[in-house]
């Protein structure tokens, strides 16, 4: 009886330690996360910005566009060094209908 007992007991010892890498594993994978910052994209920039009008039909002039798509570039390069800098890694980001950064980390 008492032999079953240990038996028991190390089996349970050796699970834990057989499946202790593979949790750890677990808690280091990486999985894909979309930063979503709060100030406007840059289709929101330019409605907001007077003298523009997006009514269905209407076309902006492309240098207006991409001067605003540069703004907001400009504006997310100190987050994805921030990101990089906690280990990070950036796949992507938009600047157009959402103003988002696109990750690789892990959940830490």
């Amino acid at each position: 009886m008492r032999w079953r007992r240990l038996a028991s007991c190390w089996a349970a010892i050796l699970a834990t330690i057989a499946l202790a890498p593979s949790a750890a594993a677990q808690s280091n994978r990486l999985a894909n996360y979309t930063v979503v910052l709060d100030s406007p994209a840059s289709g929101e920039r330019l409605l907001a910005r007077r003298g523009i009008d997006l009514r269905p039909g209407q076309r902006v002039a492309p240098g207006d566009f991409a001067a605003e798509a540069r703004a907001v570039a400009t504006a997310q390069e100190p987050v994805i060094e921030a990101l990089e800098a906690g280990g990070a890694e950036v796949i992507g980001a938009v600047q157009n209908v959402l103003n988002a950064i696109f990750i690789r980390a892990s959940a830490r």
